[in-house]
């Protein structure tokens, strides 16, 4: 996962290969820094060939269940988000994910790390997408100021004690990821693998088209 690497990349210095998430906050984020660390260390110990394939955040068609993220199209698509947080972050479709690791097992010569990922964008780009998909659905046109987040934070950790509703903005969250821009680069993927990624805007409406068949309103 790019959690593993890191979550504040510039156009001036995308995160590559080389960097790691020295200071994750999130669980999800300690336990995927961990987890990968924890494979370099045994494949060196015990003297294995390990290749990673590292996507950034996964879009697109045919996931078997909802993730988190087609959960959020799926809320977007409800016409009932309020707002856009202020955050950025890069996008990866599946079937591009998928054709990865196929060429890095594939590929003799492949080692060490790989970063599979498209652009990088806003959410509230990121819901304009799904807009022109699916032209009539109200999309929010707001982009939540960071100031206001905290407010949401408490709301959300009353709604889980009250209603049992799953935490989605936790102080961790938003330490680690608001007003960041996860921009990474997939040079090295792309040189060594051949591999591209399709354009994000393409992934987002086939994704919408997935979610309304697999889960018809």
């Amino acid at each position: 996962s790019i959690a593993a690497v890191g979550v504040h990349g510039s156009e001036q210095r995308p995160l590559t290969e080389a960097d790691w998430n020295e200071s994750p906050a999130t669980p999800y984020a300690v336990a995927k820094t961990a987890a990968e660390r924890l494979a370099w260390s045994i494949a060196e110990r015990e003297g294995l060939d390990v290749v990673a394939v590292i996507p950034s955040t996964i879009i697109g068609p045919g996931f078997h269940r909802h993730t988190p993220v087609t959960t959020f199209f799926d809320v977007v698509l409800s016409g009932w988000l309020p707002f856009a947080l202020p955050a950025e972050t890069s996008y990866v479709d599946a079937r591009d994910l998928a054709d990865a690791q196929i060429a890095a097992y594939e590929a003799e010569s492949a080692h060490g790390r790989y970063i599979a990922s498209g652009a990088c964008y806003s959410l509230r780009e990121l819901v304009g997408f799904i807009a022109q998909a699916a032209p009539g659905v109200r999309v929010p046109r707001v982009v939540l100021p960071i100031r206001l987040l905290p407010p949401l934070i408490a709301a959300d950790w009353l709604a889980n004690k009250l209603l049992k509703t799953p935490r989605q903005l936790t102080p961790e969250v938003f330490e680690e990821f608001a007003g960041k821009r996860t921009i990474c680069s997939a040079a090295r993927a792309e040189r060594e693998l051949g591999w591209r990624a399709r354009p994000t805007d393409e992934s987002v409406a086939h994704t919408v088209e997935w979610l309304r068949t697999r889960f018809p309103r």
